[in-house]
């Protein structure tokens, strides 16, 4: 088992946030928006995984 995320938080919030990106350039704003929320539900997860360890 490993511990932790195995990706470093910054590498994390920057593939959200070029995915949200590429899909805004690609005019598909409800993606995007699907995106953005679906990475925060993500952090949150985490999150609360990190503090019941």
């Amino acid at each position: 088992m490993q511990e932790g995320f195995p990706l470093p938080r910054w590498a994390w919030r920057s593939v959200g946030a070029a995915t949200a990106l590429g899909l805004l350039l690609a005019s598909e704003v409800v993606g995007a928006l699907g995106a953005v929320v679906a990475f925060a539900v993500a952090e949150v997860i985490f999150d609360a995984a990190d503090l019941e360890r």
